[in-house]
């Protein structure tokens, strides 16, 4: 693949077949290229969601920012994030790579741009709001934004999609922007490919809304929420000043749910028309919908694995389990993976796993997995047979 910049997309057409967009190349020239489906990846200010007319409702926030990527000198130690609540307003200093820091600062109550801040005017605001006890240096850029947050009704136009922030976009408290998209991308990926592949039918992709809308709404309402806390300390008087901080300290399993939750890995798509379980639900294991859990030690062909190795292929995995007491005959199971690999092995992977080594021929493009600890099979409440199959996303479906 090879990424044309300098490239415009002017209009988009499409028919119950295809799409056709055409682009416009830095020497003027025209193209257009048709294709099956047209996924809008191009952010807040998305091209293909403004052609497609779909609207983007919403508000700003009330306040102007200014950020800057830059280096900092001073106490910062390497993998800590500092936050300072001042009477001008808040200053936040993340964690960049290769050393580097992105430095924000609430400005004031501005519905105007604000012009981007020089590098005299952010070390100012760092050296007043947090004490003097940084100096900046050596800025890659720096900018000025205001922080909306608005959400597109609709993901899907006929062969047209919108993803990541040309969907959504919300305050970067958190930094679960590129994780969203990045989770929005892969959702649809899968999809596509199947339907693509004549495996799945074209209904398949209006799951991608579905699933994937509300978790932009929850994204918004959370950074929303917690943006304005921040902006409301200048405000605030002294005891509920002190109520807020309280607030920041928590028990260290709730910092882990919260950091989970901000993630975005307790994603749960237990509505999903693609999640289905039986009404005896496997209760004792993670519901359809829920994302696919690491058990205890695995020995697959002889060598010591954790399920999480079995889950890079981009195919959908079945899980076959004999149970507990390995109730399942190896006649039983051979019988289903072969009827699975015979019609299915273009896009599942199939897994016997028993809880002890069995010396029986399993089809061609089966893999047996011992749990000799029992661990996968406690994990996903496997005492008697039973069958999970995985999304390619991780997903219980």
């Amino acid at each position: 693949m090879t990424v044309e910049r300098d490239t415009e997309l002017t209009s988009i057409e499409q028919d119950g077949a295809a799409v056709r967009a055409t682009l416009k190349h830095k020497s003027g020239a025209q193209q257009i290229v048709e294709t099956p489906w047209l996924v809008g990846c191009d952010g807040a200010h998305s091209t293909v969601r403004h052609l497609s007319d779909e609207g983007f409702p919403g508000e700003a926030d009330p306040w102007s920012y200014v950020l800057a990527d830059v280096i900092v000198e001073g106490a910062a130690q390497a993998d800590d994030v500092h936050i300072y609540l001042h009477d001008e307003g808040e200053l936040f200093l993340f964690v960049l790579d290769e050393g580097r820091r992105l430095v924000v600062a609430s400005g004031n109550r501005s519905s105007d741009p604000a012009e981007s801040p020089t590098l005299e005017q952010m070390q100012d605001i760092v050296t007043r709001r947090s004490g003097g006890d940084f100096r900046i240096t050596d800025p890659r850029w720096l900018a000025a934004f205001h922080i909306h947050y608005r959400l597109a009704p609709h993901y899907r136009h006929g062969r047209v999609f919108l993803a990541g922030a040309a969907a959504h976009i919300h305050s970067l408290i958190g930094g679960q922007g590129m994780n969203t998209g990045i989770q929005d991308a892969h959702n649809l990926a899968w999809k596509l490919a199947l339907v693509l592949r004549g495996v799945a039918p074209e209904t398949w992709l209006d799951t991608y809304e579905v699933e994937r809308r509300r978790v932009a709404e929850d994204v918004i309402a959370m950074t929303r929420s917690a943006t304005q806390q921040t902006e409301m300390f200048a405000e605030l008087s002294a005891n509920d000043r002190v109520k807020l901080c309280e607030h920041l300290f928590v028990p260290e399993s709730e910092k882990q749910r919260a950091r989970r939750h901000a993630e975005g890995l307790d994603l749960d798509y237990r509505s999903s028309p693609l999640c289905i379980e039986p009404e005896d639900d496997f209760d004792a294991g993670p519901h359809a919908g829920a994302e696919a859990l690491d058990a205890g030690r695995l020995v697959v062909e002889g060598v010591e694995r954790s399920f999480f190795d079995l889950l890079h292929a981009a195919a959908h995995r079945l899980l076959l389990f004999a149970g507990v007491q390995g109730d399942a005959s190896s006649e039983q199971l051979e019988r289903v993976a072969r009827e699975v690999v015979e019609k299915h092995q273009h896009w599942i992977d199939v897994f016997v796993v028993r809880t002890r080594s069995h010396e029986a021929t399993l089809p061609a493009g089966v893999v047996a997995v011992e749990d000799p600890q029992g661990a996968m099979h406690q994990r996903y409440g496997a005492v008697a047979p039973c069958l999970y199959l995985i999304r390619p996303d991780g997903y219980v479906a």
